[in-house]
């Protein structure tokens, strides 16, 4: 039975970059939530106590797994956080990583 994959986008893809393997899909997809779907507190972590780096790796490395596996909503928000990190706008970032965070766990739910 097929799985219901509409969270991915591009999921052709996805599927060809992966050799077609369903159950390497199913990995990578678990990894990705048990990895990064809780990194809300990680990343309000780093900002608060200036660890501004550490906060642009989180979203930087999350930004490149969601595009591997066809999770366009986390890219597409991860971008937008990632260029107001880099841009050094730390302090006017609320509504960007609100996006981004409710991208990731509606994202990860569901996985």
């Amino acid at each position: 039975m097929e799985k219901e994959r509409g969270y991915i986008e591009g999921y052709a893809e996805v599927m060809e970059r992966l050799g077609g393997s369903e159950a390497l899909l199913d990995r990578l997809l678990i990894k990705f939530r048990d990895s990064y779907g809780n990194s809300r507190a990680d990343f309000d972590s780093c900002l608060s106590s200036g660890k501004l780096e550490d906060a642009y790796r989180i979203v930087h490395s999350i930004k490149g797994v969601s595009a591997n596996l066809g999770l366009g909503e986390v890219w597409r928000t991860a971008i937008i956080l990632e260029a107001r990190l880099r841009e050094g706008e730390y302090t006017l970032i609320d509504g960007e990583r609100e996006a981004f965070f409710l991208a990731l766990e509606k994202a990860a739910s569901a996985i």
